[in-house]
């Protein structure tokens, strides 16, 4: 993995991260195209992540989507924010604790990216 994830962890475990980290935290994931190979998994962690669902028309372009996310995190009430944090965390160690070379498997088997969607899944039914 090209970025250091590491950084985002720490970020992520303080109490009160500022909104505008959480921001740019999420469109560093959105936008990497080593974490989702497919804009269906990108809708698969938004639903789990924040709770949100958008029109096919959106998740066509992860920049929309982005910029929809951000507009979210930048209208939500503290709670939410503290919300999406911890479940932000939660996937960044995720990432972290994959193994490179199961990566680079999978990369080569699915024509790029990492398959989440089994997780994901697996996060939504815990929550």
């Amino acid at each position: 993995m090209k970025k250091d994830y590491g950084f985002f962890r720490s970020e992520l475990k303080a109490k009160n991260v500022a909104r505008y980290k959480v921001v740019g935290i999420t469109t560093e994931i959105i936008l990497d195209p080593d974490i989702f190979a497919k804009n269906d998994d990108v809708a698969i962690f938004l639903q789990s992540v924040y709770g949100l669902s958008f029109k096919d028309y959106i998740l066509k372009s992860r920049t929309s989507v982005v910029s929809r996310v951000a507009k979210e995190l930048c209208t939500a009430d503290a709670k939410t924010l503290e919300d999406v944090r911890k479940k932000l965390l939660l996937f960044v160690n995720a990432l972290l604790e994959t193994d490179m070379k199961t990566v680079s498997v999978k990369k080569k088997k699915n024509s790029g990216g990492v398959d989440f969607g089994k997780w994901m899944r697996g996060i939504t039914e815990n929550l």
